[in-house]
């Protein structure tokens, strides 16, 4: 319990009753203190966030993936975003999308129903995917967010090397960009991220070993 939780305790212990106006009061300021301690939502996050409910509205409704392109630049543009932040943030509202799904569908949150989902909205949206998803750059940044959702999403970690093999089979990701991600682990990376290179060793595995049999069969 920190300082201020204790004080707060001992505090309503010993002042077991007390006058309406004093709650009222201390209420009110409670509640002024909490809006001047919340943060400040950034440029980025509400760009973030409005991805999200185009996306979960398109998904929902069916909508032309064409269309919501064209609401993700125009948010992109209100927000001033810089094309590798569209990216890394349309990927990352995309692997979150199953969640929110679940939720407005009122479906149990496990493994199964997430991964579930997560193909068919891979599907639905396989073209926003590639027209934001086509440069070098712009996978350095798709790999980028699959790490760090899948570092902090259980339902998805588990399923990150079969998300890679399903971005490599669509031609998203590179087979050269992949191992070059893999192999690039920091000193410093912690263990959350470790995690992940971990989560996708099967699928690294396959893809050295396809490339060394292709290797051999050039050679021959």
């Amino acid at each position: 319990m920190s300082e201020l939780d204790v004080n707060d305790f001992l505090y309503f212990k010993n002042n077991k009753v007390a006058e309406c106006d004093n709650c009222s009061t201390e209420s009110s300021s409670s509640e002024e203190d909490s809006e001047r301690d919340s943060p400040i939502p950034d440029d980025t996050n509400m760009f973030l966030s409005e991805v999200i409910d185009s996306l979960l509205r398109g998904y929902q409704d069916k909508l032309n993936c064409e269309n919501l392109i064209l609401e993700i630049n125009s948010s992109r543009y209100a927000y001033n975003v810089t094309i590798r932040e569209v990216t890394y943030n349309v990927i990352k509202a995309i692997l979150s999308l199953p969640l929110h799904y679940l939720s407005e569908t009122k479906t149990p949150v496990n493994n199964q129903n997430y991964q579930k989902n997560l193909k068919a909205i891979i599907t639905y949206f396989n073209s926003i995917i590639l027209n934001y998803v086509k440069n070098k750059d712009a996978q350095d940044d798709c790999l980028r967010a699959i790490e760090d959702i899948a570092s902090t999403t259980d339902e998805l970690l588990p399923y990150t090397q079969h998300l890679l093999h399903q971005f490599y089979d669509r031609d998203i990701l590179s087979e050269e960009k992949i191992l070059e991600w893999y192999e690039s682990t920091s000193e410093d990376a912690d263990m959350l991220h470790s995690k992940v290179r971990n989560a996708v060793q099967p699928f690294i595995k396959w893809l050295r070993e396809a490339e060394e049999d292709s290797t051999e069969s050039d050679n021959d």
